[in-house]
C-alpha cells in the first residue's frame, strides 16, 4: 500500500524472509552496525507499472561460519543482471563481488520512468559490461574496483512525419571502439581506455583523478573531432558541414582544475531553418590557458557579409569574466518581412554580476517585401510586447549602450514606396532584460503607400524618449491628390495609441474623404467642412464604418490574392448610403508595374458592366498623366501638373 501511494500504478508481489544478527560498534564518536549472521531470501515477482510488465528480481544471502555468500538476479525492463560475491564477517569485512549486466536499454526503461510513457523517445541507449569490487568495506580508501563497458551505444530514433511522409532525420549512432575501462585504486579513478566513434566523430580520453585528496594533482587528456554534418542528421531543420576539433589537457587539482589546449573550427557552416541568420565558412582557434579561453582570429560569413570575433572568457572563484569584441561588415538580417543590411562593431565586457554591451550599428540598406502595408504594420505594433516576469540575473545586470545610425547612402527598397529617405540616430539603453531607446528617426523625403494609397511625406518623425522602454512616438504628415482633391492625413502619438487627423482642399467631411480615397471618385455632393462641426481626432480603430467593414471583408482575402496574382493592393470598399441605408460595394485591384506606373482596376458590384480601368504614369513629382476608362465606357487622358502658389 505504501509503495502504491508513492508510485501509483505499481503492482506485484514482494516476498521477504530474513534472519539477522548484528553488533553495534562505537569508534571516534561514530556508530557502525556490524553483521554477524545473515540468512535472507527476497524476491519481487510479476512487477507491473501502468499495466506494463516490468519483470522480477531475486536476492539471496546465507552465512556459513564467518563467511557471507550473496547472489542477485534480475530481468527488470528486459535486462539481464547477475551479481554474486562473498564477504568475511570479521575484521574490516573484506568483500569480493562481481556484477554483469546486459541489454540495459533506455527505450525499455522509458515507459516506467517517463511522465509521458506513451510518447516514443527520440533517442535510445544500450549499456552492457561488468563491474567488480575488492577490499575492506570498513576502509573504503583501501578498496579497488573496475568497470568495463563492453557496449556503450547511443542513437537517435527518427520519427515518421505526421502526414505519413519520410522520417524527420536519419538515425545517428555513437558507439565505443573497444571496451571502456575505468579502474579505482585507493580513491584514485584511472580512465585506462575510452574511445567513442560515430559519423565523422572520434572522442578519446585517458588520465586519472583523485577524489579523496582534492588537492592532489590530476591529469586527463581529451581529444575530440566532430563532423558538423551530425547536426543535420539529428534534425532536418539544420543545414551544417565542416568540423570542430578539440585537444585539451585537464591538470591542476580536483578542487582547482586547469584546462590547456585548443578548440579549432574548420570551414564550419551551421544554419537553422527558423533562424534569421546562420554561420558560413567559420574558421578560427580558441586557446585554452588554465582558467581562460582566448578567441584567436575567429572569422566567418553571415547574411552575405563578414563577421570577426576576438576576446577572452575566464572563470575564477565561481565568477565568469569576459571581454569580447565582434565586428560585422554588410551583414543582412531578415526578420518579419524586413531585411536590413548593416555593419557593426560591438564589445561586451564585465562578469555575470555586472556587464556592459557597447558599440555602433550602421544600417546601410533596408528592404521590406511583406504582404501587408504601413497601416498593417502600425495596427500590429499597437499591441505592447510582453515582458518576462522573471528575467535572467545575467540579462538584468547587462547594461546596453549601442548607437544605431543610418549610413549617408542608405537605400530603402520596398514595393510600397516610390522613394524613401531616412535618417536615424538612436541609442539602445537600459538592460538586456528591459531595453530602452532614445533618439529620433526622420523621414527626409518619401512617397509611400499608407493604408492602400500613395502619399507624399510632408513630415515624418519617430521619436524615442524612454531609456528603460522602447516606446516610439509618431508624428507623420502625408499628402495625396485624388481627383484634383488634395488630402492631408496626420498620424501622431505613441504606437499603442495612435490618432489620425485629416483635412482636404476643397474641404470634405471624413466620410467623403474615406469614399474618395477608397474608390478614387469625387463625391457627388461635396460638403464644405466649414459648414460642418469641427472633426474630432480619429484613433486607428475609429476610421469610419466603411473602412472598418472593408478591412474586415478584404483582409482575409487580400494576402491570398496578392500571393497568387502578385497584386500590390486588393481592397473591398462598402459604402453606406446614410444610417441604415443599403450598402454598395466596390472591389479595387491595383498593381505597380514600375516605380512610376500604377495600374488600377475598380469594379462596382452593384451594377453590371460597371468597371473603371485606370493607368497613371508619374513623369516627375509635379507632372503625371492618367489614362482612364470610366463606368460608362468613356476613355479619357488627363495630364496633371502640380505647383505651389505663394
Amino acid at each position: 500500500v505504501h509503495v502504491q501511494q508513492q508510485k501509483p500504478g505499481m503492482a506485484g508481489t514482494l516476498r521477504l524472509a530474513a534472519d539477522l544478527s548484528a553488533n553495534l560498534r562505537e569508534q571516534n564518536g561514530n556508530r557502525t552496525v556490524l553483521i554477524s549472521n545473515l540468512n535472507a531470501d527476497a524476491s519481487a515477482n510479476s512487477l507491473r507499472v501502468n499495466n506494463r510488465s516490468l519483470g522480477e528480481a531475486n536476492f539471496a544471502a546465507h552465512t556459513t561460519g564467518s563467511t557471507l555468500n550473496f547472489r542477485f538476479d534480475s530481468d527488470i525492463a528486459k535486462s539481464r543482471i547477475h551479481g554474486s560475491g562473498d564477504s568475511q564477517l570479521a575484521g574490516d569485512y573484506p568483500v569480493r563481488a562481481t556484477l554483469t549486466f546486459a541489454n540495459i536499454k533506455y527505450s525499455n526503461l522509458a515507459p516506467f520512468i517517463s511522465s509521458e510513457p506513451e510518447v516514443q523517445p527520440t533517442f535510445d541507449a544500450l549499456v552492457e559490461g561488468r563491474a567488480s569490487v575488492n577490499g575492506p568495506v570498513l576502509n573504503t580508501d583501501a578498496m579497488t574496483a573496475r568497470l568495463e563497458l563492453t557496449t556503450l551505444e547511443a542513437q537517435t530514433v527518427p520519427h515518421a512525419s505526421p502526414t505519413g511522409g519520410p522520417a524527420r532525420a536519419r538515425s545517428v549512432v555513437l558507439h565505443n571502439n573497444g571496451p571502456i575501462i575505468v579502474a579505482i585504486n585507493r580513491s584514485i579513478v584511472n580512465v585506462q581506455q575510452l574511445r567513442i566513434e560515430g559519423p565523422g566523430t572520434n572522442i578519446t580520453a585517458s588520465g586519472s583523478v583523485n577524489f579523496k585528496n582534492t588537492r592532489a594533482p590530476l591529469r586527463l587528456d581529451l581529444n575530440a573531432t566532430a563532423n558538423l554534418n551530425l547536426l543535420q542528421d539529428l534534425d532536418k531543420d539544420f543545414y551544417s558541414s565542416g568540423a570542430v576539433a578539440m585537444n585539451a589537457t585537464v591538470h591542476g587539482s580536483f578542487s582547482q582544475p586547469l584546462l590547456n589546449g585548443r578548440i579549432e573550427l574548420k570551414n564550419a557552416n551551421v544554419n537553422y531553418a527558423t533562424a534569421p541568420n546562420g554561420l558560413s565558412n567559420g574558421n578560427g582557434v580558441i586557446l585554452l590557458n588554465g582558467t581562460n579561453a582566448t578567441i584567436q582570429n575567429l572569422t566567418g560569413e553571415s547574411g552575405g557579409g563578414k563577421i570577426t570575433m576576438t576576446g577572452f572568457v575566464g572563470y575564477e572563484s565561481s565568477n565568469l569574466n569576459f571581454n569580447l569584441r565582434a565586428a560585422a561588415s554588410k551583414v543582412r538580417v531578415r526578420y518579419s518581412g524586413i531585411s536590413a543590411t548593416s555593419s557593426a562593431a560591438i564589445m561586451a565586457i564585465g562578469n555575470i554580476h555586472r556587464s556592459l554591451i557597447r558599440g555602433t550599428v550602421t544600417v546601410q540598406r533596408i528592404a521590406y517585401g511583406s504582404s501587408g502595408d504601413v497601416g498593417s504594420i502600425l495596427s500590429g505594433a499597437s499591441t505592447p510586447p510582453s515582458v518576462p516576469t522573471a528575467p535572467s540575473p545575467l540579462l538584468s545586470a547587462m547594461r546596453l549602450d549601442i548607437r544605431i545610425l543610418t549610413a549617408p547612402d542608405l537605400r530603402v527598397v520596398t514595393t510600397y514606396a516610390n522613394r524613401l529617405s531616412i535618417q536615424a540616430n538612436l541609442t539602445l539603453r537600459g538592460t538586456a532584460a528591459t531595453p530602452g531607446m532614445v533618439g529620433t528617426v526622420r523621414v527626409t523625403d518619401g512617397q509611400l503607400v499608407f493604408f492602400g494609397n500613395t502619399y507624399t511625406v510632408n513630415t515624418g518623425t519617430i521619436a524615442f524618449y524612454d531609456p528603460n522602454a522602447i516606446q516610439p512616438v509618431l508624428n507623420i504628415s502625408l499628402n495625396t491628390i485624388a481627383q484634383n482633391v488634395t488630402v492631408t492625413l496626420g498620424v501622431s502619438g505613441p504606437i499603442n495609441n495612435l490618432h489620425l487627423s485629416y483635412s482636404s482642399d476643397p474641404p470634405l467631411t471624413f466620410q467623403q474623404i474615406v469614399e474618395l480615397l477608397a474608390t478614387n471618385t469625387t463625391p457627388n455632393d461635396p460638403t464644405i467642412a466649414s459648414q460642418q462641426p469641427a472633426p474630432a481626432q480619429q484613433s486607428m480603430t475609429q476610421m469610419g464604418e466603411s473602412t472598418v467593414l472593408g478591412q474586415a471583408v478584404a483582409n482575409p482575402l487580400a494576402s491570398r490574392v496578392q500571393r497568387v496574382f502578385g497584386i500590390t493592393q486588393f481592397k473591398i470598399d462598402p459604402s453606406f448610403q446614410g444610417s441604415g441605408g443599403q450598402p454598395t460595394a466596390r472591389v479595387t485591384l491595383q498593381q505597380k508595374i514600375a516605380n512610376n506606373i500604377t495600374f488600377t482596376y475598380i469594379e462596382d458590384l452593384s451594377q453590371s458592366n460597371a468597371e473603371i480601368i485606370r493607368v497613371e504614369w508619374a513623369f516627375s513629382p509635379s507632372l503625371s498623366a492618367v489614362a482612364m476608362r470610366d463606368f460608362n465606357g468613356n476613355v479619357s487622358l488627363e495630364v496633371f501638373y502640380r505647383f505651389k502658389k505663394r
